[in-house]
């Protein structure tokens, strides 16, 4: 049996938390430890990040994962 995981409000809870804090994806990318092409590839929906990539960038930034969180946070 293979998890399926949905990255859709990672995504877009990544690109609000750049866009409003004026961040660069390299930026963040470097901090997370993914090449820029990578990262931005994530914001794209063109590739979903490993597991290990999106607790560094919840770790980093606090970052909502899950649409429930978000709405706590």
């Amino acid at each position: 049996m293979e998890l399926e995981l949905d990255f859709t409000a990672f995504k877009k809870n990544l690109r609000d938390l750049i866009e409003s804090r004026g961040l660069y994806a390299k930026d963040i990318a470097a901090e997370i430890n993914v090449s820029t092409p990578t990262l931005s590839r994530y914001l794209q929906g063109v590739r979903e990040p490993e597991l290990k990539y999106v607790v560094s960038a919840r770790e980093l930034t606090k970052l909502a994962i899950l649409p429930s969180e978000s709405q706590v946070m």
